[in-house]
């Protein structure tokens, strides 16, 4: 038995390769910064690595992000 199972009984209900729904009523829903995410409601957003790596050094795209935020 996978050891987590025994503490933790919510599992995730997979609808969509990016949108999950879990067995005691939690979602996620997963996007890029460039997608629609209108028509979702959320009690938290997490946003997690907004840049792309390869924009590292590229200030321009550093920006547009920032602006995204603003």
């Amino acid at each position: 038995m996978i050891i987590y199972k025994k503490f933790f009984s919510t599992r995730l209900a997979k609808r969509k390769a990016n949108d999950f729904t879990t067995t005691a009523g939690g979602a996620v829903y997963a996007t890029s910064l460039d997608s629609n995410i209108t028509g979702y409601g959320a009690d938290y957003i997490v946003i997690d690595d907004p840049h792309r790596i390869k924009d590292a050094g590229n200030a321009k795209a550093l920006e547009e992000v920032i602006t995204v935020f603003e």
